[in-house]
């Protein structure tokens, strides 16, 4: 079943769901907890989730307000996922024919730098596991992959 997530951030998922799918352009959500937390409350205990999004390879966050873009760092994104009990599986580069979904003109520079990269997470819902132990492992898997 395919469903777009609401635009207001309070609004709940309309079911629950084994597998998430996000292949947009999350870097143009400012409220990604909030995002996050819905997809938390919608997916099972061992469900899957597939993010296609950037990652900033930097110490902090690319925040450019004026171009509309939020790119969240390593330790950022091991917030994020850790807030919705998720756990990288596997992270790699998305593909061809994704990248065009993630291209943003706000992007470009940073990514010519090599300060963001697009990345395509594929995730599982883990509630037993320890929120420490679910942290190191994202923060493996996304330092691992980005060399940061």
């Amino acid at each position: 079943m395919l469903h777009t997530v609401p635009a207001d951030p309070a609004a709940a998922l309309p079911g629950t769901y084994d597998l998430v799918v996000a292949l947009g352009r999350l870097a143009g959500v400012r409220r990604k907890r909030e995002l996050l937390a819905r997809i938390d409350a919608a997916l099972i205990d061992g469900g899957r989730g597939v993010v296609a999004d950037h990652v900033a390879t930097l110490r902090g966050d690319l925040d450019d307000r004026a171009g509309g873009v939020l790119v969240s760092s390593v330790d950022s994104w091991v917030e994020l996922l850790g807030s919705a009990r998720l756990v990288v599986d596997e992270v790699t580069d998305p593909p061809r024919l994704l990248r065009t979904r993630l291209d943003h003109a706000a992007l470009a520079e940073a990514q010519r730098r090599g300060w963001a990269r697009p990345v395509l997470l594929r995730l599982r819902k883990d509630v037993a596991m320890a929120a420490d132990q679910r942290n190191r492992v994202n923060h493996r898997a996304l330092t691992d992959w980005t060399g940061a």
